[in-house]
């Protein structure tokens, strides 16, 4: 339910962003992922998305998502959701954004969501990782800055999930070893690539069509291998082929990117382990028995 007692200060704050004295109103449930609840309304005549959950359960999580936004907005060729504000109020935490209206995805969506991933993926840093730690649905995504991809990639992608499903007893001390003896071998089974601006969490219910082109939202960024975002597209049915082309026009993938994408989906498959159980583990297992 949209919370009518913080709805005053809402105002207040849209007051003293836009310049616009006026009510909220108009307001409609939306779909806002597994974890939070949303909502669409207007107010001042135009019309904006809320994102509300738990600070207490998720500190600074609508703050993090916010500086993500913006990051993904150095990229002109995909719509971003623009960050109007973030807030605390309590133990209730909001983000704000202007609203985004879906459209069928048309006959030019994929190639245009290709170019504008391969264009987004070409803005890139010093280092692999980010300014901060974010989340990853609700998990606590570690972002701490590597000279490597592969450093990276197991301390803070693969470690820290696999030493809880240990600790947690799901898998033995074998299967450990095993995560281990991979990490030995990351170097040679990734291309050395620079560091990439990734939106983290690029599945296809995170990305839809609007009248101004694709957007994307929900993110969980990051400076990675770009491969990662190319391997989540295909992990629960894959998107477009005209997708596919149009980011190998644009931003070519080194060969063989397509044998390497299990191993980028280990980091979201163990992420499900952890968020949903253990109907994920079989592809987790199955892909270190092969590598």
């Amino acid at each position: 339910m949209f919370p009518k007692e913080h709805k005053e200060l809402l105002q207040m704050t849209l007051h003293s962003i836009l310049g616009k004295e006026a009510e909220i109103n108009s307001i409609r449930a939306e779909h806002g992922g597994s974890i939070n609840d949303a909502y669409s309304f207007k107010y001042a005549g135009e019309t904006f998305f809320l994102k509300h959950n738990s600070y207490k359960r998720f500190p600074d999580m609508f703050k993090k998502e916010a500086v993500g936004l913006c990051e993904l907005a150095k990229c002109n060729k995909l719509v971003i959701p623009k960050v109007i504000t973030d807030l605390v109020i309590h133990d209730d935490q909001y983000l704000i954004l202007n609203h985004l209206s879906s459209i069928p995805e048309d006959g030019d969506f994929y190639e245009t969501l290709g170019t504008g991933l391969a264009s987004l993926h070409r803005i890139t840093s010093d280092h692999f990782g980010f300014t901060e730690d974010n989340y990853i649905g609700s998990l606590t995504q570690l972002n701490s800055k590597r000279n490597s991809w592969s450093d990276f990639f197991y301390e803070c992608r693969l470690e820290p999930l696999v030493r809880w499903i240990y600790d947690e007893k799901i898998i033995s001390g074998l299967v450990l070893k095993s995560f281990e003896n991979l990490n030995k071998r990351l170097s040679e089974i990734f291309p050395e690539e620079k560091p990439a601006l990734l939106h983290g969490d690029l599945w296809s219910g995170n990305k839809m069509n609007t009248t101004n082109g694709p957007a994307v939202f929900d993110p969980a960024v990051y400076y990675g291998h770009r491969e990662m975002d190319i391997a989540m597209t295909r992990l629960f049915g894959g998107f477009g082929p005209e997708f596919y082309t149009a980011y190998e026009n644009n931003y070519p993938l080194v060969k063989d990117y397509v044998k390497r994408t299990d191993i980028c989906n280990l980091y979201p498959l163990l992420v499900h382990v952890r968020l949903f159980g253990t109907s994920y583990l079989s592809d987790v297992l199955s892909t270190i028995k092969r590598f």
